[in-house]
């Protein structure tokens, strides 16, 4: 028995399958559950963290 694969897009209003092509994605959503716990379990070793570099602590380097 093959199973059927359901692809979705994560919106503001929630997940709403591919093939009705949303058009608002929820980038934030992305970011929040796929970047950041991949980003800060490599930034852990760096005694960073993903927060740190998105609100700009990095570019404290610079001034």
């Amino acid at each position: 028995m093959k199973l059927k694969e359901i692809r979705y897009i994560m919106t503001p209003e929630g997940p709403v399958p591919v093939r009705m092509k949303p058009k608002e994605i929820d980038y934030q959503h992305y970011i929040d559950k796929q970047l950041k716990p991949l980003a800060d379990g490599i930034l852990f070793t760096m005694n960073e963290s993903f927060d740190e570099i998105i609100s700009g602590k990095q570019l404290d380097l610079f001034e």
